[in-house]
């Protein structure tokens, strides 16, 4: 509200944290339109209680895109899970984690666990502006690197223990925040359009262990950052939420269906959509028929919700993969040998 004071801040504050552990699916809008006081922003106020056209939209970003087809598909409300981590330093991975998020993206919060010690690139994200950078420096700091100007640097060394990393963008507001462990490390004045985001990459510290990584596509405060920090399930606008185990580091648990891909390593550290995409022929299919992949090796089946429900074996590229064991419905293929992902849709 646009008459909001610093009290009724710390009240909205803590419903919002409130409604966001509740076990029911929900939007944060509050975090695509605060102006970090609890007021709209004034580009998107249409008057101290409503907001314009423009705010409107950006209330909507908020939204994941898929959240009423994973419910269809029967997807649970997500839980957080211990995890057993995830290398992907490049002394023992040659493949990042990589994913795409659905539609436009304004506000956004990343947020993953860590453990690092010496320099390197733990994840980036591009934009049409260039890619930005969270990093460890060479005096062990974690720093957020812009696309366009500036840095953020901390005052936590990396010294291979467990850190919480959250960095929060608020578009609307035009702002940048880095957070570590919870603990806020200090911000930019920017608006930036993220379209695509890695874990790892050539340039990543020699070994590097990740778990519980989460996206919400929302900007988040400093009780919702901390609340993240000390293990708390925040599910509002949650698009990703991989727990990122040895055994299933591309489950995503969240009520969506987009999903997590290993992608062979660049200069860049974020290969090109293109490249991991399979096109699957044909596509959809009846279920029963079988499905050229065009190429061979190790397909993994998942469905929607992150479940393994087939593992199959192509020698070449002329066989094909059997849906003779599946439903109707929407599937995830990946391939272990390629790193490459795409759905396949049965009917």
């Amino acid at each position: 509200n646009g008459g909001f004071n610093e009290s009724d801040y710390e009240i909205l504050k803590n419903l919002n944290l409130t409604i966001q552990q509740w076990e029911v699916p929900s939007v944060n809008m509050l975090g695509a339109v605060d102006d970090g006081a609890g007021r709209w922003v004034k580009a998107i106020e249409n008057d101290g209680a409503h907001p314009n056209s423009d705010g409107h939209r950006e209330m909507s970003y908020a939204i994941v895109p898929s959240l009423f087809d994973a419910l269809d598909a029967g997807k649970t409300i997500p839980q957080r899970q211990e995890s057993t981590a995830y290398a992907l330093g490049k002394a023992s991975a040659t493949q990042h984690i990589e994913f795409v998020p659905e539609n436009i993206v304004h506000p956004f919060t990343l947020s993953f666990e860590v453990k690092a010690s010496s320099a390197g690139t733990l994840a980036s994200f591009e934009t049409e502006n260039g890619t930005g950078n969270i990093k460890i420096d060479e005096n062990g700091n974690i720093v957020y690197e812009s696309p366009s100007d500036g840095q953020i640097t901390s005052t936590t060394s990396a010294n291979d223990e467990w850190l919480c990393i959250s960095l929060t963008h608020y578009y609307a507001w035009g702002m940048t925040q880095l957070y570590v462990n919870g603990v806020k490390c200090g911000e930019l004045s920017e608006k930036l359009v993220a379209t695509k985001f890695a874990l790892g990459g050539s340039n990543a510290p020699d070994k590097a262990d990740y778990r519980q990584l989460f996206f919400w596509r929302s900007g988040m405060n400093d009780k919702e950052i901390a609340a993240v920090a000390e293990g708390k399930m925040l599910r509002s606008s949650l698009e990703i939420y991989a727990p990122l185990s040895n055994e299933s580091p591309l489950l995503n648990l969240a009520q969506s269906t987009n999903t997590l891909a290993l992608v062979e390593n660049t200069t860049s550290g974020i290969a090109s959509l293109k490249e991991r995409c399979m096109l699957f022929s044909p596509n959809p299919v009846k279920q029963g028929e079988r499905v050229n992949a065009g190429c061979s090796g190790i397909f993994e089946i998942y469905s929607v919700n992150g479940m393994l429900l087939d593992r199959q074996t192509l020698r070449n590229e002329s066989e094909t993969i059997s849906t003779d064991a599946l439903t109707a419905g929407t599937y995830v293929i990946h391939s272990n040998d390629t790193g490459k992902i795409g759905l396949l849709v049965i009917y």
